[in-house]
């Protein structure tokens, strides 16, 4: 168990957009050593839990590590307490979806070392008991999405269909979990190129996504990225382009944090700067920048505070009053087990 450490510094934010006093802190680290890419975040009685996800546990990956999945599931009951791990997924897995809510945190697609998964799990907590439950499973797996939970239902964007796919997907599933006769449907496609690792938010009426990755075949066949900038918000009236994000945000932390009335705010990310040639390494790390999307004046602004640190592949999640943003990945290959909050006055 790693050892709890505990500090905050306060920074003093303006921008057009945004005016407000951001704090930021950094709470006890997750339990694994490395840090876990890609895994499930949500509340459930009122305890923060981080499950599954990936890391190379023994080698970095440019040594000839091998990537390892897990299935821990650990809880911890307040900022200045102490990660219990309190059960296992049904299997290892990472780099899904996490929905909390009052029926508990479910956990959506995902995938391990050789495949995709379809399954849905909601897992509950009983004291320091994990009772797991299957919904629904969605009609294809699923793994990269982006997700959240709009107008009572949970919406899952993109994403791609298997480990080797070179082409990523354009659909949007919507669940309504409450109802008992509860199925997936299709809403309207993303009105672009197929995405994975965006961005979702919600403001208002509206869902948004934010950027993330197209996919094509290789000359070996392998997956090629291309970076994207634009997004999109979607209402009753279907999916609109709004405006460009300025820079990539790829594999930010999701969904964006809603900051007053009109704002949503995206925290780093991928920029995609160096090319896939560059050895793994030498990379410097992943942006701090936050940029901050106005949903009425549909502009973007860049804060004038950065993050204290650029983790991908991880989520956002309100708790105790605060921001979350978990472990994740600080550059190609190295996981990091800091956690980090962010409280807006």
């Amino acid at each position: 168990m790693n050892r709890f450490f505990f500090f905050i510094f306060v920074v003093s934010m303006t921008t057009r957009l945004l005016a407000q006093e951001f704090t930021w802190g950094e709470f006890s680290s997750v339990p694994d050593r490395q840090g876990l890419a890609g895994p499930y975040v949500g509340v459930l009685d009122g305890r923060l839990i981080v499950a599954g996800g990936a890391n190379f546990p023994d080698l970095p990956p440019w040594l000839g590590g091998t990537k390892v999945w897990h299935d821990d599931i650990y809880a911890l009951g307040k900022l200045d307490g102490t990660w219990e791990r309190v059960g296992t997924l049904p299997t290892a897995r990472a780099y899904g979806v996490t929905i909390s809510n009052s029926d508990g945190m479910t956990c959506i697609g995902g995938s391990d070392s050789s495949q995709h998964f379809a399954d849905v799990v909601r897992v509950r907590l009983n004291q320091d008991s994990v009772r797991l439950e299957q919904l629904p499973s969605l009609p294809e797996p699923i793994a990269n999405a982006c997700g959240a939970s709009w107008n009572g239902r949970i919406v899952l964007i993109g994403g791609t269909k298997s480990p080797s796919s070179t082409e990523a997907l354009t659909t949007v599933w919507s669940i309504d979990t409450t109802k008992p006769d509860a199925v997936w449907k299709r809403l309207e496609d993303l009105p672009s190129v197929g995405r994975m690792l965006s961005v979702c938010g919600v403001n208002g009426d509206g869902l948004f996504v934010f950027g993330g990755v197209s996919l094509h075949s290789g000359p070996d066949g392998k997956p090629v990225r291309t970076y994207l900038r634009d997004s999109y918000r979607y209402t009753s009236e279907g999916w609109k382009r709004i405006a460009d994000l300025p820079v990539p945000a790829t594999a930010a932390p999701s969904p964006a944090i809603a900051s007053g009335t009109h704002q949503l705010m995206v925290l780093g990310g991928d920029e995609g700067l160096y090319p896939a040639t560059l050895p793994q390494q030498e990379h410097p790390g992943f942006s701090k920048k936050i940029w901050v999307y106005d949903t009425k004046q549909d502009r973007w602004s860049l804060a004038r505070s950065e993050l204290p640190a650029g983790h991908v592949t991880t989520s956002t999640i309100f708790w105790e009053d605060r921001f979350i943003i978990p472990t994740g990945e600080i550059r190609p290959g190295v996981r990091s087990p800091r956690n980090w909050w962010l409280g807006i006055r």
